[in-house]
């Protein structure tokens, strides 16, 4: 099975240079950005509870960051299950028995 894992990328928001390494797992990378747009999710509620002309503007902003969220949530478990290699041909403690390719 092939390791799904992600390559050296660099990018700058705002000013602020941030690097994705390279050899981690896309899973937890795909975690990491499921937290982050929650935390976004979060403030633009906030927002939007306090805002008075512009709600509607952060609202439609809100339902397309909770549908990138919703997005990679959807991708995590598969993803997450293609990266967790079960070994081949070695010898299984229960049955004695190799594993076959």
């Amino acid at each position: 099975m092939t390791v799904l894992v992600t390559r050296l990328q660099r990018f700058t928001v705002s000013g602020v240079s941030y690097q994705v390494e390279a050899g981690a797992p896309c899973s937890v990378a795909l975690a990491a950005a499921g937290s982050i747009l929650s935390g976004v999710n979060i403030l633009l509620g906030n927002l939007i509870d306090q805002a008075d002309e512009q709600a509607c503007e952060l609202c439609a902003i809100r339902t397309l960051t909770m549908q990138v969220e919703a997005m990679i949530g959807s991708m995590e478990v598969p993803i997450r299950d293609s990266e967790d290699h079960a070994p081949h041909n070695q010898t299984t403690p229960v049955r004695g028995a190799e594993a076959s390719q």
